[in-house]
């Protein structure tokens, strides 16, 4: 048994870790820029819980 669901606003923390990664790098990525775009309306992130059975 598991279950899946979309974490509420979970594309500002996908945005804020890639805005550290390319302020890490000092090259701006096209990702960040997608997302901001995108403002959540199609991309985030998603939680999946699974049960093994044994």
């Amino acid at each position: 048994m598991g279950v899946a669901d979309r974490l509420p606003d979970g594309w500002r923390d996908w945005l804020q870790w890639n805005e550290a990664c390319d302020q890490d790098s000092g090259t701006p990525g096209v990702e960040a820029e997608m997302l901001r775009t995108d403002a959540g309306r199609a991309l985030g992130f998603t939680r999946v819980i699974a049960r093994r059975n044994d």
